[in-house]
């Protein structure tokens, strides 16, 4: 799962490169898929979340990298990051540690009221 997550990182940030390196990065500088050296793919993954990023903005068939919304988008990570101390967004999603909060260890039952010793004696 993480090799997947590293990889997408690892062609993204080549992506965004190429972009820089073509000149590709304002309304007025746009290019085509074929122009940037970009798979076919690229256009179907504009369908999905990477277009819904707002990185990279499609014009007429033709795109360009946004780099005001790349900085919003790695500000919006290394914030995450700060506030939960991993880049895997549990928090965002309520899934943090919940043994850790006060309010769940009063809320834990121990697993036998009485001592094993005690079942006999009485």
């Amino acid at each position: 799962m993480f090799g997947k997550r590293a990889t997408f990182r690892e062609r993204l940030f080549q992506i965004i490169q190429l972009f820089r390196q073509k000149g590709a990065t304002s309304n007025d500088k746009t290019m085509t898929i074929e122009e940037l050296g970009l798979p076919p793919r690229f256009e179907e993954l504009m369908k999905g979340r990477l277009g819904q990023s707002g990185i990279f903005v499609e014009s007429n068939g033709r795109y360009y990298l946004s780099e005001e919304r790349l900085k919003e988008v790695q500000e919006r990570i290394a914030a995450r990051r700060n506030i939960d101390g991993s880049s895997t967004g549990r928090r965002q999603f309520g899934m943090r540690n919940i043994k850790r909060r006060p309010e769940y260890q009063e809320q834990r039952q121990p697993l036998f009221h009485k001592p094993f010793g005690s079942i006999h004696d009485s």
